[in-house]
């Protein structure tokens, strides 16, 4: 006759211990229902350790391809659908970000003076007149002479290395200058679109995964312009905005007339935002002059 485990034998032979907290799980469990590890009864190998990358940044089951493709069909729904708790249909907006930065980094560096020559050329040759033509408002007769021909292409040579200088040192600190800036956009969305209805950690959550996508169009669009033979960082701007008052629009569930009155206050509330910011980098640095 087959005897039968006790109680005690019983758990002792279908169960083990989760090797982070040490609770005991079942023998079947994939996650330690205590501290939500990951039950490894595996070796590793480096196949194991790359599948292990490619699942837990990007997943084999394709949520950051389902993420993107989903947001660029419905960004509100993503938002909306994440803000109310789905969390295993979605990749995470800050993993969705750190992707879309991690790939922008990967190709901008790849072809560093491509991205600076792009980013130094966005202005218009009128942008330089305009400019220009102010230091000889007073004397107008001058304008059109050799004189001012060559101290206009000195001008406009002189301003493009500058914004390239300042472009390069943005490329040297771009992942950093990307997090920092975050928390700006969603204050800015945050006085735009209004705190009723979305507190600022769910604006924090819209605007990761809105800069995240605008990583990975800015980066298509900068692969593809040598072949369209246009600079694509014209059209990232204007198509972000669309998808800015597309996501807040669905969010919101706003009228069209609504939406583009908001974008109207984007620009204000935008240039008043920077002038705090100037204002009180201004005052901090009289503050502080010759105490370090």
């Amino acid at each position: 006759m087959e005897l039968q485990p006790t109680i005690g034998e019983s758990l002792e032979i279908s169960e083990v211990k989760c090797k982070n907290c040490k609770n005991a799980i079942e023998e079947s469990a994939t996650f330690c229902h205590q501290c939500g590890a990951k039950f490894v009864d595996y070796r590793l190998t480096v196949r194991k350790i790359t599948n292990d990358f490619l699942q837990d940044y990007i997943g084999w089951d394709n949520r950051y391809f389902q993420t993107f493709f989903t947001f660029l069909k419905s960004p509100g729904l993503v938002c909306q659908e994440f803000i109310a708790g789905v969390r295993k249909k979605y990749l995470s907006p800050f993993s969705f970000l750190a992707i879309g930065l991690t790939v922008s980094i990967l190709v901008f560096n790849f072809f560093p003076n491509q991205y600076l020559t792009m980013q130094s050329s966005i202005f218009p040759e009128s942008f330089y007149k305009i400019t220009f033509d102010a230091k000889y408002a007073k004397t107008p007769e001058l304008i059109g002479t050799p004189n001012y021909l060559k101290e206009y292409t000195e001008y406009k040579e002189q301003q493009i290395a500058t914004m390239k200088s300042q472009n390069a040192t943005v490329l040297k600190h771009f992942n950093l200058i990307a997090f920092l800036t975050i928390p700006m956009y969603t204050f800015i969305a945050f006085l735009v679109f209004g705190w009723k209805k979305l507190n600022y950690g769910e604006h924090l959550v819209i605007n990761c995964y809105l800069q995240g996508f605008s990583m990975i169009t800015m980066t298509l669009m900068f692969t593809l312009s040598p072949l369209l033979k246009v600079n694509g960082i014209y059209f990232n701007v204007p198509f972000l905005m669309i998808y800015y008052l597309v996501t807040y629009k669905q969010l919101l569930k706003l009228s069209w007339g609504k939406t583009f009155l908001k974008l109207l206050k984007f620009p204000i509330i935008t240039v008043g935002v920077f002038l705090i910011i100037m204002i009180i980098g201004i005052i901090g640095t009289l503050l502080f002059k010759g105490t370090f």
